[in-house]
């Protein structure tokens, strides 16, 4: 028997305190186990589905990786290592109640498929509960804030500037904005075509260009950009426009920043 513990010990294998055996796989490390099922569950749903655990994949593997916590084994990983993750969220990254519960719901249903597929043991997300989220309205800028926003953006982050303003002037939701393309941009006839599995209406819609966004639009130099290029991409921090589209909150997370940095911030005002 010793020598049978001995041999499934060099193979990986270790043993839980109760004396359940944990399989090898059980023992590999979590950011390789969570990465290969976010990616099964990326390939088995919808587009936007997808680009959320896109987004919770990304997340999830900076903070492991930042906390080095990247090489334990995925069956050790508890309850208490979850809140600490969404601890993170929040003090960190600058993230409400109801974002850490939508990354919650997706990081519960990562690890619900390890569970079915016998990688670990116990869902470490299981009995945590949903942190409150009260009904707040968004508190607008004087117009003294307004102006030390607009012209902090313009100087420090001119994308993020573009971006807030097709929100302001394009009446526009962030999460279609992260989803415009070059070439849904149609200045001659002064539109934005929102496609309609882009719209929240589902129904697909123009956006009239109205002179304010114009500007800002010819400001963009568009026809130097490839026409299937998100119109701002996932480049880290400047949002450039490029071929892959960057997740709805890392504006959020980038605006509260701006925010912070000019001592404005107090959960009040929002993107």
């Amino acid at each position: 028997i010793v020598t049978q513990i001995n041999k499934l010990l060099r193979d990986g294998c270790v043993i839980d305190p109760v004396g359940k055996e944990i399989s090898k796989q059980q023992s590999n490390p979590i950011l390789t186990e969570f990465t290969s099922s976010c990616r099964l569950k990326e390939d088995t749903v919808s587009r936007r589905t997808a680009e959320a655990y896109r987004s919770i994949r990304n997340i999830f593997t900076q903070y492991l990786i930042e906390k080095e916590l990247d090489k334990t084994p995925v069956a050790s990983f508890t309850k208490k290592d979850v809140y600490e993750f969404l601890d993170y969220l929040r003090e960190e990254r600058g993230n409400g109640n109801k974002t850490i519960n939508n990354q919650k719901i997706l990081l519960r249903s990562v690890f619900s498929s390890m569970l079915e597929r016998e990688i670990i043991l116990k869902n470490p997300c299981s009995g945590i509960k949903d942190f409150k989220v009260t009904g707040t309205r968004n508190v607008p800028f004087t117009p003294e804030q307004k102006k030390q926003v607009e012209v902090y953006l313009k100087s420090h982050r001119p994308q993020l500037y573009y971006f807030t303003r097709f929100v302001y002037f394009g009446f526009m939701r962030p999460v279609e904005i992260t989803r415009l393309k070059v070439n849904h941009i149609d200045l001659k006839s002064r539109i934005i075509l929102v496609r309609a599995e882009n719209a929240k209406s589902q129904k697909q819609m123009p956006v009239v260009i109205n002179p304010q966004l114009a500007k800002i639009i010819e400001a963009m130099d568009l026809d130097k950009i490839p026409s299937n290029y998100f119109l701002f991409g996932r480049k880290r921090d400047d949002f450039m426009p490029g071929p892959e589209q960057e997740h709805r909150s890392r504006y959020s997370e980038a605006h509260t920043q701006v925010l912070k940095d000019l001592d404005l911030y107090n959960n009040d005002f929002t993107l």
